[in-house]
């Protein structure tokens, strides 16, 4: 596993997910609300991500993301 993560993939996930943010172009900021259509595709790239690196992924009851 630790071989699949590095500082370049780590960067380029930081990236991606801020790319999410984008989608709703908030002229104050950048806003993903929870459970938006932004946050449910930032969510499902994050899970993927992680189960590429071979993380078993589970979500609890209030949606915290966790990989082991």
């Amino acid at each position: 596993m630790a071989n699949n993560i590095s500082l370049e993939n780590i960067r380029t996930w930081i990236e991606k997910i801020h790319e999410f943010s984008l989608l709703e172009k908030n002229p104050n900021g950048n806003t993903r609300l929870t459970l938006s259509p932004e946050d449910m595709a930032a969510r499902a790239y994050v899970m993927k991500q992680m189960e590429a690196v071979g993380l078993d992924v589970s979500v609890d009851a209030v949606g915290n993301i966790t990989g082991r």
